[in-house]
Protein backbone atom coordinates (compact mmCIF):
# COMPACT_ATOMS: atom_id res chain seq x y z
CA UNK A 1 0.00 0.00 0.00
CA UNK A 2 1.28 3.45 -0.89
CA UNK A 3 0.11 6.76 0.55
CA UNK A 4 -2.26 8.93 -1.46
CA UNK A 5 -0.28 12.14 -1.02
CA UNK A 6 2.44 10.67 1.15
CA UNK A 7 6.16 10.41 1.25
CA UNK A 8 8.55 8.43 -0.88
CA UNK A 9 12.30 8.16 -1.27
CA UNK A 10 14.36 10.69 0.67
CA UNK A 11 11.20 12.43 1.91
CA UNK A 12 10.01 9.20 3.49
CA UNK A 13 13.40 8.68 5.14
CA UNK A 14 13.36 12.23 6.55
CA UNK A 15 9.77 11.78 7.75
CA UNK A 16 10.72 8.60 9.61
CA UNK A 17 13.82 10.28 11.03
CA UNK A 18 11.70 13.24 12.18
CA UNK A 19 9.38 10.80 13.95
CA UNK A 20 12.20 9.02 15.76
CA UNK A 21 13.91 12.27 16.76
CA UNK A 22 10.60 13.69 18.00
CA UNK A 23 10.12 10.45 19.96
CA UNK A 24 13.52 10.78 21.65
CA UNK A 25 13.00 14.47 22.45
CA UNK A 26 9.46 14.07 23.79
CA UNK A 27 10.47 11.04 25.86
CA UNK A 28 13.26 13.13 27.41
CA UNK A 29 10.87 16.01 28.13
CA UNK A 30 8.44 13.57 29.76
CA UNK A 31 11.19 11.83 31.73
CA UNK A 32 12.39 15.16 33.15
CA UNK A 33 8.84 15.78 34.40
CA UNK A 34 8.26 12.23 35.70
CA UNK A 35 5.55 11.58 33.11
CA UNK A 36 5.11 8.17 31.49
CA UNK A 37 2.71 6.49 29.10
CA UNK A 38 1.44 3.38 30.85
CA UNK A 39 0.65 0.17 28.92
CA UNK A 40 -3.04 0.41 29.84
CA UNK A 41 -3.23 3.98 28.55
CA UNK A 42 -1.60 2.95 25.27
CA UNK A 43 -3.99 -0.02 24.91
CA UNK A 44 -6.99 2.23 25.55
CA UNK A 45 -5.75 4.73 22.95
CA UNK A 46 -5.25 1.86 20.46
CA UNK A 47 -8.80 0.59 21.01
CA UNK A 48 -10.27 4.08 20.63
CA UNK A 49 -8.30 4.73 17.46
CA UNK A 50 -9.23 1.37 15.96
CA UNK A 51 -12.88 2.12 16.58
CA UNK A 52 -12.67 5.66 15.20
CA UNK A 53 -11.06 4.59 11.90
CA UNK A 54 -13.32 1.58 11.40
CA UNK A 55 -11.12 -1.42 12.21
CA UNK A 56 -7.70 -2.89 11.55
CA UNK A 57 -7.87 -2.72 7.74
CA UNK A 58 -8.75 0.98 7.80
CA UNK A 59 -6.09 1.57 10.43
CA UNK A 60 -3.41 0.19 8.13
CA UNK A 61 -4.48 2.59 5.39
CA UNK A 62 -4.61 5.51 7.84
CA UNK A 63 -1.08 4.74 9.04
CA UNK A 64 0.25 4.64 5.48
CA UNK A 65 -1.46 7.94 4.66
CA UNK A 66 -0.03 9.51 7.83
CA UNK A 67 3.49 8.26 7.03
CA UNK A 68 3.64 6.12 10.19
CA UNK A 69 5.27 2.71 9.89
CA UNK A 70 3.13 -0.03 11.43
CA UNK A 71 6.09 -1.05 13.56
CA UNK A 72 6.04 2.46 15.08
CA UNK A 73 2.31 2.45 15.89
CA UNK A 74 2.66 1.68 19.60
CA UNK A 75 5.33 4.37 19.88
CA UNK A 76 2.98 6.80 18.12
CA UNK A 77 0.23 5.94 20.62
CA UNK A 78 2.70 6.45 23.47
CA UNK A 79 3.53 9.90 22.10
CA UNK A 80 -0.15 10.83 21.97
CA UNK A 81 -0.56 9.79 25.62
CA UNK A 82 2.59 11.68 26.66
CA UNK A 83 1.50 14.84 24.86
CA UNK A 84 -1.89 14.68 26.53
CA UNK A 85 -0.36 14.15 29.99
CA UNK A 86 2.29 16.85 29.47
CA UNK A 87 -0.17 19.50 28.31
CA UNK A 88 -1.31 20.68 31.77
CA UNK A 89 2.29 20.54 33.03
CA UNK A 90 4.04 22.46 30.23
CA UNK A 91 1.24 24.91 29.46
CA UNK A 92 -0.95 25.06 32.58
CA UNK A 93 -2.85 28.21 31.62
CA UNK A 94 -3.23 27.41 27.91
CA UNK A 95 -6.64 28.29 26.52
CA UNK A 96 -6.06 26.88 23.05
CA UNK A 97 -3.95 24.27 21.29
CA UNK A 98 -1.67 26.83 19.62
CA UNK A 99 -0.33 27.90 23.03
CA UNK A 100 0.46 24.28 23.89
CA UNK A 101 2.16 23.73 20.52
CA UNK A 102 4.24 26.88 20.92
CA UNK A 103 5.44 25.75 24.35
CA UNK A 104 6.11 22.23 23.08
CA UNK A 105 8.14 23.54 20.12
CA UNK A 106 10.25 25.60 22.51
CA UNK A 107 10.84 22.62 24.80
CA UNK A 108 11.73 20.40 21.83
CA UNK A 109 14.30 22.94 20.63
CA UNK A 110 15.78 23.34 24.12
CA UNK A 111 15.96 19.57 24.58
CA UNK A 112 17.62 19.11 21.18
CA UNK A 113 20.31 21.61 22.19
CA UNK A 114 20.74 20.01 25.60
CA UNK A 115 21.04 16.53 24.02
CA UNK A 116 23.46 17.93 21.40
CA UNK A 117 21.31 16.52 18.60
CA UNK A 118 23.07 16.02 15.28
CA UNK A 119 21.94 14.29 12.11
CA UNK A 120 24.12 12.43 9.65
CA UNK A 121 24.46 14.89 6.72
CA UNK A 122 23.37 12.25 4.21
CA UNK A 123 19.88 12.54 5.75
CA UNK A 124 19.88 16.31 6.12
CA UNK A 125 20.29 18.83 8.91
CA UNK A 126 18.21 19.36 12.03
CA UNK A 127 16.44 22.72 11.97
CA UNK A 128 16.08 23.93 15.55
CA UNK A 129 13.27 26.35 14.61
CA UNK A 130 11.04 23.88 12.77
CA UNK A 131 12.08 20.78 14.76
CA UNK A 132 12.47 18.88 11.50
CA UNK A 133 15.21 17.38 9.39
CA UNK A 134 15.78 19.53 6.31
CA UNK A 135 17.27 18.28 3.09
CA UNK A 136 20.81 19.45 2.36
CA UNK A 137 23.29 18.76 -0.39
CA UNK A 138 25.75 16.34 1.26
CA UNK A 139 28.25 16.98 -1.56
CA UNK A 140 28.37 20.71 -0.87
CA UNK A 141 27.45 21.38 -4.51
CA UNK A 142 30.16 19.14 -5.94
CA UNK A 143 27.61 17.18 -7.99
CA UNK A 144 24.84 18.57 -10.19
CA UNK A 145 21.28 18.21 -8.87
CA UNK A 146 19.30 15.27 -10.21
CA UNK A 147 16.71 16.14 -12.82
CA UNK A 148 13.20 14.73 -12.27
Amino acid sequence: TTPQDGYSGAGLTRNQLDFHIFTALLNEIAKERNVAALPGEIAARRAALLQSVGGQEQLSLALVNAGIASIDFDQYLSLLVLQEKLQPIIAPGATDNSQVLQTLRKLLAETAVKMKLTVNPRYGKWNIETNQVEEIDPTGGALPKAQN
